[in-house]
């Protein structure tokens, strides 16, 4: 069963130069790379940003790391979409769902991180001193 391709729009600020520069990425891709090692890529990037919030308990300095997991997040995350397509390899419907799914993974995530996280105590706690 061939499914209509799933119309993809992207209209923000940085659209049509994060494009172009996927599409150079994709080019200079070993062929080793696969989709779905970019996927696992995007998540593992999303477990540094949570392990990074949750660090953050213990000092400030911890933020940093998590902007090190967005990045990562970001490169698994397009890349594994551009890469399927750039290839003629693309599962529209498998991978819609994933990019679903793990978006809904990560709203959890941060969900959790921002609970988990004592930020809005200390600071708190610092303006009554």
């Amino acid at each position: 069963m061939n499914a209509a391709p799933i119309d993809r729009i992207q209209e923000n600020v940085l659209a049509c130069a994060e494009c172009r520069l996927l599409s150079r990425l994709c080019a200079y891709m070993p062929r080793w790379v696969v989709p779905d090692i970019l996927t696992a890529i995007g998540m593992f990037g999303a477990f540094i940003v949570f392990s990074a919030y949750v660090l953050s308990n213990l000092g400030d300095s911890w933020l940093w790391l998590s902007i090190a997991g967005y990045f990562i997040h970001w490169f698994g995350d397009s890349m594994d979409g551009s890469l399927a397509r750039y290839r003629k390899i693309e599962r529209p419907r498998y991978g819609y769902f994933l990019d679903q799914r793990d978006g809904l993974e990560n709203l959890h995530t941060e969900i959790i991180e921002f609970s988990a996280s004592e930020q809005p105590g200390r600071l708190r706690d610092r303006s009554r001193e």
